[in-house]
């Protein structure tokens, strides 16, 4: 089923969920293990960008309140990927390069980065 959301997070949680806001400003945190494909669309001098999930669930009368195709606007259509990502322990700025020494941000030791999963969105 398509859920229309106005925001998508980017961290996962550590139960694999991300949060998630729908078109009415509900928040709620969708499991990423069942979210099939996300669908951007741009509609030009109205509500701007609206993201459109393809959610699998097994209580689709839950989520019917914000069920809503797909339509019109200019779409791109992206495939979801999980990956772990190193972060600064104390300040938490992600780090690009675990071969620093120290954060770049906050001067902390890297020698024990500490991870977070991320939620990235990638063109089939």
């Amino acid at each position: 089923m398509w859920l229309k959301c106005e925001w998508i997070g980017k961290t996962v949680s550590e139960k694999g969920r991300v949060p998630v806001k729908f078109a009415d400003g509900t928040k709620y945190s969708l499991r990423v293990d069942q979210i099939e494909k996300i669908v951007e669309v741009f509609y030009p001098g109205a509500a701007g960008y609206v993201y459109y999930v393809l959610y699998k669930t097994s209580h689709p009368e839950f989520y019917e309140k914000w069920s809503e195709e797909p339509d019109g606007g200019y779409q791109s259509e992206y495939d979801v990927e999980v990956y772990k990502v190193p972060i600064c322990p104390v300040c938490g700025w992600e780090i690009e390069d675990l071969e620093y020494e120290e954060c770049p941000r906050c001067g902390a030791p890297l020698y024990k980065p500490k991870y977070i999963t991320r939620l990235i969105l990638s063109k089939p």
